[in-house]
């Protein structure tokens, strides 16, 4: 691994936050966490704690500074970032001269960096204190914090207007391909193009879909709240479900198709491209690239699939090009449909693996260790108050996670204090963009049975 270092130059350290707990571990054992410097009044901060500039105009307005009250410093955590990330962070440039594998590594130790880097700018920020200071006052919890997005990105608006533009461009896009190709598959007989105009059909199907599914999730009055408390976002994943199998069945029939024209089939023609049909194929390319190169930026499932359709049809119509132009080259019959089976086969593989993934999320699958990490050190560094984390469980409800977090506090903790906690370090884990819910249990001894029935 020395090798994979620059001359002259820090070896990069890895480091094992939170890669093995145990239910009794005590959070001093987890993160050595010294006060902040008290002032000579001992009234706590000696400045404000900085907001951060992606946080928006929420976090900027001086009126969350003056949030900072007696029992909020009593309740929250006030000590210094454990970590000193830089030093173990590994730029760009060292992780390139890296052998794969140790590259591999020192990647997935950034990612999880950056990951704990949000939670201490997060907590060092006054919406902790601004979350406490609702329940002081009796006032509702000013709305603006919670539709804005607190960890950065695009606001949920910003991301629902995106995320619409990029569905009305794909299907733009999508209905003009469709009509070019219905004119190719007319002047041509190659089984290849067929495919393809399947596919483009298809296309226009899913993006049907998937605007169906966003016009249904968008929509929230009185009637789908009471229905969907917690809304239909899971209509997503169900959505892409839905498209993958509709995929699935109609390539494998082309591929039937092209196998019995290649075995039963007595005609031997060569299938000949003209001009116009190589210019409408390549212009499909071209487009479909275009926009795998936009949607591919998006976080949302459906602009996601999106992004992936776009992909699957640029190297689907490549390839729909070269097999007739090949075969027609060298007077090879069988090479269209050869091309239409290996084409269509690849798109069922692709599909299928979409399918595994989106059902696996549906039935309950853990969430990724990075994720888990992240709401530990939130909840383990979140209050003073917290003596054991004793327990942590994130899994899938779809793209989104269902967390459960249990938390010990001392016993003679009063009931208005550990509900404020609690409710609090709810809400602030619910903040994380990737986290539907969250639900935070509070004991009085980190030996207590598991508080739910084994499955």
């Amino acid at each position: 691994m020395s090798s994979a270092s620059p001359p002259n130059s820090p070896r990069p350290q890895p480091f094992g936050l939170f890669t093995a707990r145990r239910k009794s571990a005590p959070l001093l054992s987890l993160l050595a966490a010294p006060e902040r410097p008290r002032s000579a009044s001992g009234a706590g901060h000696t400045h404000p704690p900085p907001a951060l500039s992606e946080y928006g105009s929420i976090a900027s307005r001086p009126s969350l500074h003056t949030l900072h009250t007696t029992r909020s410093f009593q309740l929250l955590d006030r000590s210094e970032q454990p970590v000193n990330w830089k030093k173990y962070y590994v730029e760009d440039e060292t992780l390139k001269k890296m052998k794969k594998k140790v590259r591999a590594f020192y990647e997935q130790q950034n990612t999880l960096i950056e990951k704990l880097q949000v939670i201490d700018q997060l907590l060092a920020s006054d919406f902790p204190h601004g979350l406490i200071h609702t329940y002081d006052t009796g006032s509702p919890r000013p709305t603006d914090l919670e539709n804005q997005p607190l960890l950065g990105g695009d606001s949920p608006e910003e991301t629902s207007k995106l995320t619409w533009l990029a569905i009305n461009v794909n299907f733009a896009a999508n209905v003009f391909l469709l009509a070019a190709k219905v004119v190719v598959a007319l002047a041509t007989n190659s089984l290849s193009i067929l495919a393809s105009l399947v596919d483009s059909s298809l296309d226009f199907l899913s993006t049907v879909i998937i605007w169906t599914t966003a016009k249904i999730i968008e929509n929230r009055d009185w009637k789908s709240r009471y229905q969907f408390p917690v809304g239909r976002n899971r209509l997503e994943p169900i959505g892409v479900l839905v498209f993958a199998v509709i995929m699935t069945v109609a390539f494998f029939q082309v591929a039937v198709q092209a196998g019995h024209r290649l075995l039963f089939e007595e005609s031997r023609e060569v299938v000949r491209l003209t001009n116009l049909s190589i210019g409408i194929m390549a212009s499909t390319v071209l487009v479909k690239g275009l926009c795998w190169l936009w949607c591919k930026n998006f976080k949302t499932t459906s602009v996601q699939a999106l992004a992936q359709d776009a992909m699957n049809d640029v190297v689907f119509n490549f390839f729909s090009i070269v097999f007739p132009l090949v075969g027609g080259f060298f007077s090879v019959w069988w090479l269209d449909s050869l091309g239409a089976i290996l084409i269509s086969l690849y798109i069922v593989v692709e599909w299928l693996q979409t399918s595994a993934e989106h059902i696996q999320r549906l039935s309950g699958m853990t969430a990724a260790i990075e994720d888990q990490q992240q709401i530990v050190y939130l909840a383990a560094r979140f209050s003073n108050l917290i003596q054991y984390v004793t327990m942590v469980n994130a899994y899938h409800a779809g793209d989104k996670l269902v967390v459960e977090v249990e938390i010990c506090l001392d016993p003679k903790t009063s009931l208005k204090d550990g509900h404020d906690l609690g409710e609090a370090l709810q809400w602030m884990i619910e903040c994380l963009p990737n986290v539907e819910r969250a639900h935070v249990h509070l004991d009085y001894s980190h030996s207590s049975p598991i508080g739910h029935k084994p499955r």
